[in-house]
Order: structure tokens, then C-alpha cells, then sequence
């Protein structure tokens, strides 16, 4: 694995193969690859299908490839606090497909779906996991497994499979420990549950017959022979579960049992049908009971008992009733560890929280399992502002990253820290820098418990009041850059002990009135040098003049700015945002279409005289309204809510280069209200849960390409204990758009990193064989994919990790020679195992030193004797890291 400090981003094949999650863009761009999306990873990128305990920790399984930041293979640990981890950290930790049960029994967890490769070990859809290593169990199975059952030592599996090896199977099928036999002569369709209990076996799914006996979709076995359930139902069984009087709750997709009217969901006492209250109006997929008898639903509903219920719901014994806002997408199972209840599934958000595809209740709510050193903020972001090197970004949320940061926080390039206690409320809508002093504005009554009403300022170390500051909310905020006094607009009507109505200024030491005021909403300031100042907001006239939602201030009045814009037909229009430009161009956005009585859609320039257009313009299929506008290098960067300009699919920001509108990659899928720019950073924030298609929760950043560096001022490959650490610098920007790694070794050449973003200087290659000889080389590569290159550095790569190597000869007989390599000196042990998973000698046993090793196996066991030809494995382990592979001894 390698890693990039400090920043990431994805590479474009990463980008446009992943799922694109939660994303509803009509289009994707190549400039995709620019967008950072390291703070959304929550939950996991593919479908959760099975969740089981291990100790006290969660396992889920499914089709992913990554929860959180972590990449996996079909299987994870939820580790609580400590985020998500592998199964172990060695090479082999997961399964190559489709995880779709997972059972922990007599040690061992097994695993279930369709996949061939288990770690290194060739597999049939099934396998077993135990003390780091993975087994196989016997031939496999031919097709998909659904379900598991254990009873003693002999596992139970459904699905849909027809063989082991040349053993006929029909969709069942037991394992003794040795080898999978039939079930008496199995199921004519396909099995989606299997459960044990009253001393029976009881499969469910899809099917005519059980043992060439008529069972419509259930049935059981005793043993011997399959039994049907009565009169089964009249449609796929896809849940099953044993309530603690003992009767069986059966769900799906069939409104009949037996001759019973049912809503998806009956029980079955042995001899009668039954019904769960009133149902539910779609399937149900997954069944759960606590300690108290309680039923839990999941599957792809929308009522339960006849109330809104979004795919999950609960049974007290007499109601059905929602939990919490439900999920958007279906539950495909729930599970109870240590008393707490897991869903998984197809939904991306639940309580309308973004969780992507699993999440806990907590007893109030759904929460997601958040990686919390990889993630976004908790809730919608209003303001972005830049101090020095790092963003300050505020807004609705109390969580940032693994800090609790009330509505405000910062991010210093590696972690989200708080401000102080924060604020006692939120929001914080605004927010403005002054050299070194941090302004912020909002709801809140206190911040760091003391009394500031809606302003505060910040100094580094703490926040303070300005005065007696605003009687109600603060909208906006702008710092003169002459003469660095503050000026804030809202609702208020007083600032301090004077009268301010919607806005006033503060001269460091206190308030003032600005001429009159404006006595309607006003959401934006801009305070320019020599006194000059601009409001705009949802005013249409001051003190009898007709304003039409912007002004301008001359040191003793308000004054409009022409006809200002409004927009045709409706009284209501608005101005959000305010930028003045360089050449002296006022750039106004809002929620408007004429400005000066003419056309112009959400957007306007105002250049001291008369309105002008910005090409098209905005479009959108809700509320449009234009948040935020900022520029840099002669180019217009706009945010807000909308989806197209000048037709061009944008989704929620763009950029204007004096003539044409285009969009910065696929845009973010909710709104935009914050822009800033660090470097050749364009940081992002809002109401979204994507950027590109990935997860990033509530804030984004986006590489521009336009900006990067290509002459090389330095590079160097420092060694650490465990990996090599290069780093560079540039002396400057030219046509570039990002850096490639190549590393040689014995003249074969590969990349190690395929475009890191213009704004990486380091980067960490843990991914080397131990103590081996590398070259590296940095290139930078031009928009026209030429690569300019940083002179090349050889270093020795550390013994980083465990590593195991094939034995030689393979097969063997009658000896072979088992080396391996150790990144320190500690105890360690090699054991060789049956393809049973019976120990059969340990080789190794006793403290080592790091580097090479190799041993000799002749073919004997703990015992001396000789062991049988056939599949062995060789398990090397030290310190918590496990490394194993597969030999033959052929006689």
C-alpha cells in the first residue's frame, strides 16, 4: 500500500470504475481527477450484506472494496473508536468477489458468497477464517451461497449451487469437518435462509419442492427427510428467525401463508400460519430480535403497520413502528452485537444522516461508521475562509474529523482541530480574516461560554465579544482592506448600544451606524479601500427610493445601482453574494433574471454604469440562486444551487473565463455556499455528500490544474523502519498537472503513483519487498502528458513487513526450503497445518533477527513421522502480522 501525506487525490481509472455513490449527475468528466474526496469516507462503497460479531467488534460483509479510507476485500472490522481494519494486515486478509454471509463458529469464521480466491487460496464460494490464515472447506461449492447454519460441528449452507467437486448437491448441502454430502435429495430452486432450531433445519426461498416433496418456498429438515410447512407462501422467503416463544418469523415477498392473508411477514408455530400485525407494503429482507422479544425488520418497504417506515421497523408484541427517518435505500440484513443493532444494505443515507450502506442505532437515531481520520463535518457548511496555511470552515455541524468542533473548525492540511468550546447554537453564516484575527458571525448567543451575540472574533487562542454585539442574526461580514474596519449585515437593528438597522461597522474599539441603515433582509457586504461599500440583499427600496436588492454607499448615503436586478413576474428576488474584480467589475449573484431590465440569469456585472450578462447563465430545476462568487488569476469561480450554465452540465459551481462558462469536474451534488483558494487549492463547501461521485460530507477540494509546478528545485529518499519517504520541491509553475513515481529495481521499472495532485511535496512508499534496492524518479507531468524529471535517488528499502516467500521446490518430495523475512527481531513462529486446519509441526518457535531466514522441511510432523501426500499450509506470524501460503508433498 502506498501512501500520500497530507493530501490525495484519486487517479482517473480509480474515479470513473468506483460505484459513484450517491451521485445523480447526468454526466462525468476526465477533470474528475482533480477533486480530493478524502473527507466523506464513512461506512462502505459497495452493498452490505452480512454482519456478524467478533468479540466485541462488528464484522460486514459484501461487495466492497473500501469502508472509509481503508481498502478491503469483500470483508471489514468495525473497530468502534478505532476506526475500520482488515481481517489481519498481511497480503491475504480478504476474498476476491461477493460476501454474503459471514458465521463465526467453534473459532473459525466462516464466509459465504461467490468468490474464487479467499487470501491466496483457491476457493469455491465458501471458506473458513481462523488465526490469521484462510481454509478452504473441502471442494467449495459450485454456485452462490446464501445462508449458514451451525449445529455442533456440521455447518449448514443454502444458496444456489448443484455440486462439490463430483458430489451432486441441489441448493443444500452439510459439513462434517471433512468433506459436504446432500441433504436428503436437497431443493429444486434456490435456498436465501437457513436457521436451526426445534432440532430441525428450515430453508426458505425460492422454490416448488424439498426433498421431491411439494413445499411451497419453506421447508425442513429433520435429518432425514424435508418437510414442507404447511401450505408454505406464495411467494420468495428472504428472512428467517426463531422469536423466543418459540415460534418461526418468516419474511419476504408473499402476502399468503398457508390460507392467511399476510403483509410479508408470518409466523409459523408448527402447525398454523400466523400474522405480524398488518405488515408491511413491500418486501421484507432481514429479521432481527433483541433480549426483550422485540421484532426488527429490514428490506425495501415503505410502511410497516400501516405508518411511514423507510425500509426498517420495529414489533412490540402489539405495534409496528418507525425507527427514526428509516433509510433511502433497502436493508438487507440486521444483526444485534454486544446489544447493539447493525444494518446493512443498499441505502446511502439513514435518519437522513449520509452513512453509506451500514449503520448502528444508537437507541434514538441511525448513525454512520465513520473512519473519523478520514471524514468531512457531521453537517452543512455556510462559510470558508483561509489564515496563513490553514482553511477555517463554519456552518451547522458539531463534528470534524475526530474533533468536536461546535459549527466552527479548522483544518491545518492533516486534521480537523476545534476553536475553543465553539458556539452554544448554530449556525456560523459568515466569516471574514483580518491579518491574523478570525471574525465570525451567525446565531449563537455565546462562544467559548461568553456572552457575544451573533459576532465574535478569534485571536489563535481565544474568542472574544465586540462589545455588546448584534440583537439578532448576523448574514454577512466584509473587512475594509484600508482601514480594517468590520462591517456585518443581517436582521438586527441595534450593534452595541446604538441603533444599526441591517447594518453597522466596528472600528476595533466599537459599533457605528452606516448612514440609515437598511431596513430589510440584507445577506452580503463587500467593503472596499477609500470607504467604498456595497450591500445587497432582499431590499427593493430605502427610504422611498427604489434599490432593487443591491446598493452602494458613498460615505453619506445609499445609493442604486441603476435598476438594479429582480426577477420577472415575482415580487421575490435576492442578492447572495457579492466580488469586485480587479479591473473594477462588481460581480452580483443571487436569485434573480434581469439586471438593469435586462436578461441575466442569477448572475450580473455591473461596471460602474450599466448591467451586463454573463453569457446564459444560470439554470436549475429548483430554487437557483447563486451563494458565493470569488476569483483569481482573470477567471470568475461561482457557487450556489444549480445544475447547468449556459447549458453546460456544472452541478453546483463553475468557472468563468471572461467568455465561456465551464465546470470544475463533475461538480458536487448539493448546494455550494463556500469558496476559497490555498495554493492551487480550490476548497468547496455547502449542503452535499459528493464531489465527482465520491463521498465528501459537506466539504470538497479541488486541485486546479491550471496551477501547477514543473521545475525541480530538489528530491530526496529518506529510509524510515518501515518505508521510504521522498520529497521534493519546485521553483515554478508552468503546465503541469500533477506528479508520477516510477520505482526500478533490477531493471524493471513500475509507477507507484500515477498523478499525485500539483499540491503534493512527499510521498511514502510502504509497498517495497524488505531490504531491496530501489531507484526512484519524480516526474512532472504537462497537461500534453510529458513528464519532466527530478534527478533519480537509489535507496535500500527497509524490512517493512513480514514477508513469506514460496518454498522451493513446490511440489515437493521429500524436502523443500521455506525462506522468509523479518522486519525486526521478535519472537516468531512457522506452523505447517492440514488442509483441515489440524496443526501439523511448527517449525519456528523462539525470538529471531530482523532480515532473511530460511528453513527446511522434510516432511514430518511434531512427532517425527512422515506425513501423507496433499495441500499443506505454512503459516509465518510475528508480533500480530500473519503471512501464510500453500505447498504440495507429493509421494
Amino acid at each position: 500500500m502506498t501512501r500520500i501525506i497530507g493530501r490525495s487525490v484519486p487517479v482517473a481509472a480509480l474515479l470513473l470504475a468506483a460505484a459513484l455513490v450517491n451521485f445523480t449527475h447526468a454526466q462525468y468528466s476526465p477533470d474528475d481527477i482533480y477533486w480530493d474526496t478524502q473527507f466523506g469516507h464513512v461506512g462502505s462503497n459497495g452493498a452490505v450484506r452480512a454482519i456478524a460479531p467478533q468479540n466485541s467488534q462488528v464484522l460486514i460483509g459484501g461487495a466492497m472494496d473500501h469502508v472509509g479510507s481503508l481498502a478491503v476485500k469483500g470483508v471489514a472490522t468495525w473497530m468502534g473508536d478505532q476506526g475500520w481494519s482488515r481481517l489481519n494486515e498481511g497480503p491475504f486478509h480478504g476474498v476476491e468477489g461477493d460476501v454474503r454471509v459471514m458465521t463465526p463458529a467453534n473459532g473459525e469464521l466462516i464466509v459465504g458468497g461467490t468468490f474464487g480466491l479467499a487470501g491466496d487460496l483457491t476457493t469455491s464460494n465458501i471458506a473458513r477464517w481462523r488465526d490469521g490464515v484462510w481454509f478452504p472447506m473441502g471442494a467449495g461449492l459450485d454456485g452462490r451461497v446464501y445462508d449458514l447454519a451451525v449445529v455442533g460441528g456440521t455447518v449448514y449452507a443454502g444458496g444456489i449451487f448443484s455440486a462439490s467437486g463430483t458430489t451432486e448437491l441441489a441448493a443444500m448441502a452439510q459439513w462434517d469437518g471433512s468433506r459436504w454430502f446432500p441433504m436428503g435429495d436437497g431443493i429444486d430452486g434456490v435456498v436465501r435462509q437457513v436457521v436451526a432450531a426445534h432440532g430441525m433445519i428450515y430453508a426458505a426461498g425460492k422454490f416448488e419442492a424439498a426433498g421431491g416433496v411439494a413445499a411451497s418456498n419453506i421447508a425442513a429438515f429433520d435429518g432425514t427427510d424435508w418437510h414442507p410447512l404447511g401450505a408454505g407462501t406464495n411467494g420468495m422467503v428472504r428472512a428467517l428467525a426463531v422469536a423466543p416463544d418459540g415460534k418461526l418469523l418468516v419474511g419476504g415477498i408473499f402476502d399468503q401463508a398457508g390460507s392467511t392473508t399476510v403483509g410479508r411477514i408470518a409466523t409459523w408455530d408448527g402447525v398454523h400460519w400466523g400474522t405480524v400485525g398488518t405488515g408491511f407494503d413491500a418486501g421484507v429482507f432481514a429479521l432481527a430480535l433483541d433480549e426483550q422479544g422485540t421484532i426488527f425488520a429490514g428490506g425495501e418497504f415503505s410502511t410497516a403497520g400501516g405508518v411511514a417506515a423507510p425500509c426498517v421497523a420495529r414489533y412490540d408484541g402489539t405495534d409496528w413502528t418507525a425507527m427514526g427517518l428509516g433509510m433511502d435505500g433497502d436493508v438487507l440484513t440486521l444483526e444485534f452485537v454486544e446489544g447493539s443493532l447493525y444494518a446493512g444494505g443498499t441505502f446511502q443515507r439513514a435518519d437522513d444522516r449520509y452513512v453509506q450502506n451500514v449503520a448502528h442505532w444508537d437507541g434514538n437515531g441511525w448513525v454512520g461508521l465513520v473512519d473519523r481520520n478520514h471524514m468531512g463535518l457531521q453537517g452543512n457548511v455556510d462559510p470558508i475562509v483561509r489564515l496563513g496555511t490553514d482553511i477555517y470552515v463554519g456552518g451547522w455541524f458539531t463534528q470534524a474529523g475526530q474533533a468536536d468542533a461546535r459549527f466552527i473548525t479548522k483544518y491545518d492540511g492533516e486534521t480537523w482541530s476545534n476553536l475553543g468550546t465553539g458556539f452554544d447554537q448554530p449556525p456560523v453564516h459568515t466569516a471574514t480574516v483580518d491579518g491574523t484575527t478570525l471574525y465570525a458571525g451567525g446565531m449563537f448567543c455565546t462562544a467559548d461560554g461568553q456572552v457575544t451575540d451573533n459576532v465574535a472574533r478569534w485571536d489563535g487562542n481565544a474568542w472574544y465579544g465586540l462589545d455588546a454585539g448584534l440583537n439578532d442574526p448576523c448574514r454577512a461580514m466584509s473587512v475594509a482592506p484600508d482601514t480594517h474596519d468590520l462591517y456585518v449585515t443581517g436582521e438586527f437593528t441595534t450593534a452595541g448600544p446604538i441603533e444599526a438597522i441591517g447594518i453597522a461597522r466596528w472600528d476595533g474599539v466599537s459599533w457605528h451606524a452606516v448612514g440609515e441603515g437598511l431596513n430589510q433582509k440584507v445577506g452580503a457586504v463587500l467593503a472596499l479601500e477609500g470607504g467604498r461599500l456595497y450591500a445587497g440583499g432582499g431590499f427593493t427600496e430605502i427610504r422611498g427610493r427604489t434599490f432593487n436588492n443591491v446598493a452602494y454607499f458613498d460615505g453619506t448615503e445609499w445609493l442604486p445601482l441603476g435598476e438594479g436586478v429582480t426577477f420577472s413576474g415575482r415580487d421575490f428576488s435576492v442578492v447572495s453574494a457579492l466580488h469586485m474584480t480587479d479591473d473594477g467589475s462588481l460581480y452580483v449573484g443571487g436569485h434573480f433574471d434581469q439586471a438593469g431590465g435586462k436578461p441575466a440569469h442569477y448572475i450580473a456585472r455591473w461596471d460602474g454604469q450599466e448591467w451586463h450578462a454573463l453569457g446564459g447563465g444560470f439554470e436549475g430545476s429548483g430554487y437557483t440562486n447563486v451563494r458565493v462568487i470569488r476569483s483569481r488569476n482573470n477567471e470568475l469561480f461561482v457557487g450556489g444551487d444549480f445544475e447547468r450554465a449556459n447549458g453546460i452540465r456544472v452541478n453546483n459551481i463553475a468557472r468563468w473565463n471572461g467568455a465561456t462558462w465551464s465546470g470544475l469536474g463533475s461538480g458536487v451534488n448539493g448546494m455550494v455556499k463556500g469558496l476559497e483558494f490555498r495554493g492551487h487549492e480550490i476548497w468547496v463547501g455547502g449542503n452535499f455528500a459528493s464531489a465527482a461521485g465520491l463521498p465528501s460530507r459537506h466539504v470538497a477540494r479541488f486541485t486546479d490544474p491550471d496551477f501547477a509546478t514543473a521545475e525541480f528545485e530538489s528530491m530526496e529518499a529518506v529510509v524510515t523502519d518501515t518505508a521510504v519517504e521522498l520529497s521534493w520541491s519546485v521553483a515554478g509553475w508552468s503546465d503541469v498537472i500533477g506528479y508520477r513515481v516510477y520505482r526500478a529495481r533490477n531493471g524493471q521499472t513500475q509507477t507507484v503513483a500515477s498523478l499525485l495532485p500539483v499540491s503534493t511535496s512527499r510521498f511514502v512508499d510502504d509497498s517495497t519487498e524488505s531490504a531491496h534496492r530501489y531507484e526512484y524518479t519524480v516526474v512532472a507531468v504537462a497537461s500534453d502528458n510529458s513528464e519532466h524529471a527530478a534527478p533519480s535517488k537509489a535507496v535500500d528499502s527497509p524490512a517493512r513487513q513480514l514477508r513469506l516467500d514460496e518454498n522451493f521446490p513446490n511440489p515437493f518430495n521429500p524436502e523443500t526450503v521455506i525462506r522468509y523475512a523479518l522486519p525486526r527481531e521478535g519472537q516468531v513462529s512457522l506452523r505447517v497445518f492440514d488442509n483441515r486446519g489440524r496443526l501439523v509441526n511448527t517449525l519456528v518457535d523462539g525470538v529471531r533477527a530482523a532480515g532473511e531466514h530460511e528453513i527446511i522441511w522434510t516432511g514430518i510432523d511434531s512427532s517425527g513421522r512422515s506425513v501423507a501426500s496433499g495441500t499443506y499450509r505454512y503459516v509465518l506470524s510475528q508480533g500480530g502480522e500473519v503471512s501464510a501460503r500453500s505447498m504440495v508433498l507429493l509421494k
